[in-house]
């Protein structure tokens, strides 16, 4: 990990959130900081990362160093059934999953920190999670450029939100933490140039005040904040992204495969890595399926079944390729994003869609501890 006095030099990062920086733990999403992999609480999680990415990624730092494991989720699956005795956190420990909001600027102004939105729009933003904003270019999609261009693709922290009038109307100001003053623009909703506001990942550590070591900072079943569970955060708004394992598809069926050490966690599966008892068979076409079970191998957890009911059983979705258009091999993509909504994300949602070297806006990582382990004794 970086030398604390190497995160504190960061540029262009102010006061409060270098010092947040000096608190550095593995439990939370992680940040490339001076070219390296960290996990330290205050930070926004770095996006757009693959799961190829993260088998290269975490070499900034050493070579024994991995990113985070399928044996990391297995241990909140194992958590939340003897801690609750429940197949499904739907409305228990929901995590972001339904946090999907954009909006447009409704009043001009330069030289500012602060975003102007309808009184009824900005009231639904909260304080500590992010947004990215930048000018809309025909594309709200939060990849694009324009969605972007003025925070940065990895946005920025609101740090208040406060009603003011302009003009006799009343509104609701957002402030963010971003290092230099900026413009705003507003030609009209979904207009070319007009400043776009969309919610984001949330920090690292936004569980940290959290009684316990369960919970969520406000509300832990709406679907709007990041859960904890173990004093481990997850579901930040972001899938998560694991490097010790790869989704095979063949015969018809997922089944996992992952390697034990982090010397041999790779970009294609190698003899090195293990092959998962658990499998789970594909449907014709491509869908969300609802998993009904979980396997266990021994090591990981796995679903072994699913139907097309949202409301069976984990209550969450794994969205598979169908016989009829894939095989080959896919990334493990864990909980769900904030546009998912509970009907798919949760504990227990997996996709299996994307290719090793797929990244996008909501894919997010942790490093982990459990990169080298040996397998349970029989």
């Amino acid at each position: 990990m970086l030398r604390i006095e190497e995160v504190l030099k960061t540029k262009g990062l102010s006061k409060a959130k270098a010092a947040r920086l000096a608190d550095v733990n593995e439990t939370s999403m992680c940040r490339i900081v001076n070219g390296k992999m960290t996990c330290c609480k205050g930070v926004i999680p770095r996006r757009n990362i693959s799961h190829d990415s993260l088998v290269s990624l975490p070499n900034s730092i050493g070579t024994q160093y991995s990113g985070g494991t399928c044996v990391d989720w297995s241990f909140l699956v194992w958590m939340q059934r003897i801690k609750y005795a429940s197949l499904t956190s739907d409305g228990v420990l929901q995590g972001c999953c339904n946090y999907n909001l954009q909006y447009y600027v409704k009043v001009a102004e330069s030289n500012v920190k602060r975003l102007i939105l309808a009184a009824n729009q900005g009231g639904n933003l909260q304080v500590g999670s992010t947004v990215c904003f930048g000018a809309y270019a025909g594309n709200a999609d939060r990849a694009q450029a324009g969605t972007y261009s003025i925070s940065g693709q990895d946005g920025a922290i609101i740090t208040a939100i406060e009603d003011v009038t302009i003009n006799d109307t009343a509104y609701k100001a957002v402030y963010v933490d971003v290092a230099e003053p900026f413009t705003t623009v507003c030609n009209g909703d979904a207009t070319n140039g007009t400043t776009i506001v969309s919610t984001h990942h949330w920090v690292a550590g936004s569980c940290d005040n959290v009684l316990g070591n369960d919970g969520s900072p406000v509300n832990a079943g709406n679907g709007i904040f990041p859960a904890m569970m173990q004093g481990i955060e997850y579901a930040v708004g972001g899938y998560e992204v694991y490097a010790d394992v790869i989704q095979k598809v063949a015969g018809g069926y997922y089944v996992p495969v992952y390697a034990r050490k982090a010397v041999d966690q790779a970009t294609s599966i190698t003899a090195n890595m293990h092959e998962s008892s658990v499998k789970c068979a594909q449907p014709s076409s491509d869908a969300w399926r609802y998993v009904l079970s979980h396997g266990f191998d021994g090591e990981i957890f796995y679903p072994n079944a699913t139907s097309g009911t949202a409301s069976d059983c984990t209550k969450d979705g794994f969205y598979e390729k169908g016989t009829g258009t894939a095989t080959g091999n896919f990334e493990w993509l864990a909980f769900g994003v904030l546009v998912n909504g509970s009907g798919s994300a949760g504990l227990s949602c997996l996709t299996g869609y994307c290719s090793l070297s797929f990244g996008w806006w909501h894919f997010v990582a942790r490093l982990s501890c459990n990169g080298n382990r040996s397998p349970l004794a029989a």
